[in-house]
């Protein structure tokens, strides 16, 4: 029998994302080749099965990634309004600040209210206005016309940049509504 390419492929993005699902370390593709060809001498996608940490990390930064974000971007546009969390922390391998936000929405797909991960920068200085530039970054794909409420943790930085927000958002027109004040932070909750 003929063994695509197609089907070696799928073979690798599964175990990817099996990786992904079960917390595994890029480090668990090291010697799955062998492996798999050990158990499945027979199986010709066992023989062409080529993973390694470098390609797996490429699959999901290259291809599952873009996917997801893709779908998710679908998703988010049957929604009229959405929340942004966002917090801040220290990311311990490149001890750099690192910004992760989330999207809160009501999913018409599921019809459920629905918090997923939208996207992460890393951040040198934490002033509002470096805040609002990443923060921007980040959001650039969404209508921020939709955007209903900012919801972070309560340091001042963050108070001056959710100020610095609300000025291009106040420029809406008056069937807009504008960012609700429901306290700083829902992210924890």
């Amino acid at each position: 029998s003929c063994v695509t390419t197609d089907s070696v492929t799928k073979a690798e993005i599964m175990w990817t994302l099996k990786s992904i699902m079960s917390h595994y370390s890029y480090s668990s593709a090291t010697d799955l080749n062998e492996l798999l060809h050990s158990m499945f001498p027979d199986s010709e996608i066992a023989k062409k099965f080529q993973l390694s940490s470098t390609k797996m990390a490429y699959i999901i930064r290259f291809g599952l990634d873009p996917y997801f974000h893709k779908e998710l971007l679908s998703e988010i546009s049957t929604t009229t309004r959405f929340v942004i969390a966002f917090d801040e922390s220290l990311n311990k391998v490149t001890q750099h600040g690192q910004m992760d936000v989330h999207i809160r929405f009501y999913n018409e797909l599921t019809g459920k209210v629905t918090t997923r991960f939208f996207g992460s920068e890393f951040l040198g200085q934490a002033t509002a206005d470096d805040l609002l530039q990443k923060f921007t970054a980040v959001v650039a794909e969404l209508n921020c016309h939709n955007l209903i409420q900012v919801s972070m943790d309560g340091p001042n930085v963050n108070k001056s940049f959710l100020e610095k927000l609300k000025h291009p958002v106040s420029e809406r027109d008056h069937n807009e509504p504008e960012l609700l004040a429901l306290g700083s932070c829902s992210l924890h909750i």
